[in-house]
């Protein structure tokens, strides 16, 4: 009976036993930007968020390897196998990305096609290879994307075969980076571990203009907009 008692106490405090040793649990936390999106721990749900840039704390996680995915209808989910440490709190940065997006041709007597025009043949606006977040310096240093810490932190960099030409934060996650190449466009998450990317435009002579919800882009001289 006392054990009974004992177990429960330890319980409802946080530890659990794993193998022959008792180690107390952790919470993750991540804020996801998508409404309508279900976080999962393993194979259970935890979570649907219920508006924009939703603040989740999940508690009473089981230390050690755990699969945490976020997943939305036509969105490529977000998967990582972590190994979580007891008694801690993890903070992690997920994204959703749309599947199968299109890049809707920019064409003369558009309502848009003026001030892209204008944009892209404005000698001022050149390719931006750096920027800041509140935590990190992201810039172009020859075939990578340079990761900065603001803060004690180390972040390696994003090798290449081929040279960026320009990179902007995504949307409104300062934790991914969307980046041209002459003939590629990537977004790719800074976080080291298990680091996601995902190709979306293919072209010649690329450049980009980025905009609150989407992306317009030269290609060849000619203009499109993909909607993200």
């Amino acid at each position: 009976l006392i054990g009974a008692v004992l177990f429960s106490i330890g319980h409802d405090k946080g530890y659990r036993i794993k193998g022959l040793t008792l180690k107390k649990t952790s919470t993750v936390e991540m804020t996801v930007s998508e409404p309508g999106a279900w976080v999962f721990i393993g194979e259970r749900p935890i979570h649907k968020t219920d508006g924009h840039d939703a603040q989740i704390s999940i508690t009473d996680v089981e230390p050690g390897l755990q699969l945490v995915t976020v997943i939305k209808d036509s969105y490529f989910p977000w998967a990582k196998r972590l190994d979580i440490p007891s008694d801690s709190k993890l903070t992690l940065y997920p994204f959703l990305l749309k599947q199968d997006l299109e890049a809707e041709p920019v064409l003369f007597g558009y309502d848009s096609f003026s001030k892209v025009s204008k944009y892209f043949n404005n000698p001022i606006n050149t390719p931006q290879t750096s920027y800041e977040t509140k935590e990190h310096r992201i810039s172009i240093i020859e075939s990578s994307i340079s990761i900065e810490c603001l803060e004690e932190c180390s972040v390696p960099p994003i090798n290449l075969e081929t040279p960026p030409t320009s990179i902007h934060q995504f949307l409104n996650n300062p934790n991914v980076v969307i980046y041209t190449t002459s003939r590629e466009i990537w977004v790719s998450e800074l976080v080291a571990d298990l680091r996601i990317s995902y190709k979306i435009f293919e072209g010649n002579d690329l450049e980009m203009f980025p905009e609150k919800d989407g992306l317009f882009i030269k290609s060849s001289g000619n203009f499109y907009r993909i909607d993200l």
